[in-house]
């Protein structure tokens, strides 16, 4: 009962934030919905600009927004002489399943064709997110083509939503592809109103009834902040849980086997088998729901990420022209090779798709689909190996429950089969390369890293530690005298070079040919620089103090190098005095943290490949305080990532920068500001004076142990506030007691000036 009450309580309080986040919709009749003006919906006191917060204008490409609107007798005037086309539009927050009514007022002078032979379209008003609303070829339409009014017009529609919770209400004058010409149309009021069904179904006059579904599927939404709250807290209970789980656990060592622990202790690959297979129901499920969705017939727009439609249009230019002229054409992309090879093949298998007569946005789903399927194996691949660490030192029990937890973290299954993440396969990456390290195979971990870092820029960050581990290696076989154990890492170091120009060789054969022969490396190196801003998007100390994508100054830059300097320094000099190769595990992560946070140039989905590294040496060790830094990073990391993928938005010029109109920025960068002090004093404790803090060991039921614990929370509390009501006592007496004694004296003092009562003369 008391977990059922808990559980209850949890699910509570997440109802009651959520609600707090969702923008809600007008739910009474008649109300006008849309933003207006003082009297009517462009009274804005003839001000252009005062309009435009309220209403987004645009403009046709030859024309201009100051010469194509104008906002005179508090009405729009709409000129499109030299533009073609215009739209004023605004986002507006529905009721699914719902009816409203659109009703507009206008006046316009003549309006012809701008191109003759491509004919025009009028006035009509419809919604960006669905381009064949009111706006059909063949059918019934609310427009107005021309050629003049005779005086002011009215018109009005009905709209049935559908699934639909926001849209962007447009009114539009011509299209791209039917522009119009009209030196005045004067838009006089326009709202929209939600009304009763009856009204809307029983149509009178000449209304008209349309319906609004959703026919995008992607896009950033305030709305997708239940996602990013959801997966936050969810992240903290699921570490909880799985704390709770491998504290019963751990009461089982060296006394009698519960079922579980029995099955996947004496099953060879069961444990396994639990972890990739919860892991692989949860990202399969994401991935085709979100591929079924996207694919329906009636989306017209899906937004796949900014990252992931970028690589998915790299894949499918690849597979349609080839490798050979890709940096002629498409000069700004970054080049990381392996990046744009499993882009590549991506591409190919939307070739297959389009070869049996697919649509373009399915070759395109596809190709996405594809690049999504290579992180989700990479994410389970990094599951199996902490599996594999975590049984080898702790038993299989503790390791499903370890390994099951990092495969059921929302950043985890978010990166790769939501988002279809290349850092989910940086990650696994990185990780085989410790596993490596941590196994003493040289030759795995040395390939294994050098396809991480020809993969994403992120991977530099544990760089100096491989480095390191390396750099030892030389050492101890030029002292011991062992050719081979100090040639193998120089081969490995020299050989990577060669192996770096001949797979990207493909990619630059046209630039090669023009005399330019080490474009690669050059490409490479500006991949790695990445943006020149202080904070891309990141809820780290610069995002904190203002500086999202803001330039970085050279002044700054000089100072960042001799932070890096230092930290670095700081970190080898603690592995060099250990040695210990699970030690250089948890200095890699807690670098990566350090670089995140204070360092410029950051992305939201740096902090990835962190993660397990840190999680693996806390699994290891069995140290709780950096369980709790674990699992916090966790859900910061989410909710950094979550928040600017599904909510900040994205162009096509890249990921839009997070603004300070909101107090996002502020907030999470000073709790990762505690978050990384904790994490240093803990880290310290651990790594430098050898300090644990053990795991619970939990021999008594759950609820008994919650009963336990309450209680002695109530009697510390209880204690407390005796303590503190005996404080408070004492010092109200000794305040009585001190005036007391001033009355007193000034009664003496009294008595000395006048001993008889009597002024003395």
């Amino acid at each position: 009962m008391k977990k059922l009450l808990f559980i209850a309580c949890m699910l509570a309080i997440c109802a009651a934030t959520l609600m707090g986040c969702i923008p809600a919709a007008e739910t009474q009749n008649g109300v006008n919905i849309l933003k207006a003006g003082t009297t009517s919906a462009f009274d804005y006191g003839e001000s252009l600009s005062a309009l435009q917060k309220d209403w987004t204008l645009t403009a046709g490409e030859d024309g201009t927004i100051s010469g194509t609107f104008s906002n005179s007798s508090n009405y729009l005037t709409i000129n499109t002489e030299t533009s073609g086309y215009a739209t004023a539009s605004q986002k507006v927050v529905l009721k699914p399943y719902s009816y409203y009514k659109v009703e507009y007022s206008f006046t316009s002078t003549t309006m012809t064709a701008k191109d003759e032979s491509a004919g025009y379209v009028g006035l009509y008003v419809g919604f960006l997110e669905d381009k064949y609303f009111n706006n059909v070829k063949d059918g019934d339409n609310t427009r107005f083509d021309g050629p003049s009014t005779s005086g002011v017009e009215t018109d009005y529609f009905y709209i049935a939503t559908k699934n639909i919770r926001e849209a962007t209400l447009t009114v539009f004058v011509g299209s791209k592809d039917a522009q119009v010409k009209v030196s005045s149309l004067v838009l006089r009021d326009i709202k929209l109103t939600k009304v009763d069904k009856s009204e809307a179904v029983n149509l009178e006059g000449t209304g008209a009834l349309y319906t609004l579904r959703r026919t995008t599927y992607g896009a950033p939404s305030k709305f997708n902040n239940i996602y990013v709250i959801l997966g936050g807290a969810g992240s903290l209970l699921l570490a909880y849980m799985f704390y709770i789980f491998r504290a019963r656990i751990a009461a089982e060592e060296g006394s009698s086997q519960s079922r579980f622990s029995a099955l996947v202790s004496n099953k060879k690959n069961a444990g396994l088998l639990m972890v990739v297979g919860a892991g692989l129901i949860v990202r399969l499920a994401i991935l085709l729901t979100e591929s079924l969705i996207a694919g329906q017939s009636i989306m017209q727009t899906v937004y796949y990420g900014y990252n992931l439609e970028t690589n998915a249009g790299f894949g499918n230019w690849l597979a349609d022209y080839g490798m050979p002229y890709f940096y002629k054409y498409n000069a700004d992309a970054a080049f990381m090779p392996i990046s744009l090879y499993i882009a590549t093949f991506a591409g190919l298998i939307g070739r297959v798709a389009d070869a049996i007569g697919a649509t373009d946005m399915v070759v395109t789903l596809t190709t996405a689909a594809t690049i999504k399927a290579f992180a989700v194996a990479a994410d389970m691949g990094v599951a199996v190996l902490i599996y594999k660490l975590v049984s080898a030192k702790q038993g299989k029990p503790a390791a499903v429950i370890m390994a099951g937890f990092y495969t059921l973290l929302p950043v985890a299954f978010s990166f790769s089969a939501a988002w279809g993440s290349m850092e989910s396969i940086t990650t696994f990456l990185v990780v085989l390369s410790f596993y490596c390290l941590l196994n003493k195979n040289y030759w795995g971990m040395a390939i294994s890293y050098f396809a991480a870092a020809l993969l994403t820029p992120s991977a530099l960050l544990v760089c100096p530690f491989i480095l390191s581990y390396t750099g030892l290696l030389i050492y101890k076989g030029i002292r011991a005298g062992k050719l081979w154990d100090w040639l193998k890492p120089v081969l490995a170091i020299v050989g990577g070079l060669v192996l770096f120009y001949l797979i990207s060789l493909p990619f630059f054969v046209y630039d090669i040919g023009k005399g330019d022969a080490f474009i690669a490396f050059d490409k490479y190196i500006e991949a790695v620089k990445g943006l020149n801003v202080y904070s891309a998007n990141a809820f780290n100390f610069q995002g904190l103090i203002g500086n999202n994508f803001k330039p970085v100054t050279n002044e700054s830059t000089f100072v960042t190098i001799l932070f890096v300097l230092f930290i670095v320094s700081l970190f080898v000099v603690a592995y060099f005095r250990s040695k210990s190769r699970l030690q250089l595990v948890v200095l890699a992560g807690g670098f990566a943290v350090v670089y995140w946070m204070f360092c410029n140039s950051l992305s939201s989905t740096t902090l990835l490949l962190a993660l397990p590294l840190l999680f693996i040496y806390t699994a290891m060790v069995r140290d709780r305080r950096l369980y709790v830094a674990s699992a916090l990073y966790a859900a910061s990391v989410f909710v950094n990532a979550a928040y600017v993928m599904m909510v900040g938005g994205y162009t096509s010029s890249g990921i839009g920068d997070i603004g300070y109109d909101n107090a996002m920025m502020y907030v999470f960068g000073s709790l990762n500001i505690v978050l990384i002090i904790y994490f240093v004093i803990v880290g310290y404790d651990a790594v430098i004076n050898n300090k644990s803090s053990e795991f619970l060991v939990l021999r008594v039921p759950y609820g008994q142990y919650v009963g336990s614990v309450a209680k002695n929370i109530w009697i510390a509390l209880y204690n407390a506030s005796a303590k503190a009501g005996a404080f408070l006592k004492s010092v109200g007496d000794a305040v009585k007691e001190d005036i007391a004694e001033r009355k007193l004296k000034q009664k003496e003092k009294a008595d000395q000036k006048n001993p008889s009562g009597k002024d003395k003369d």
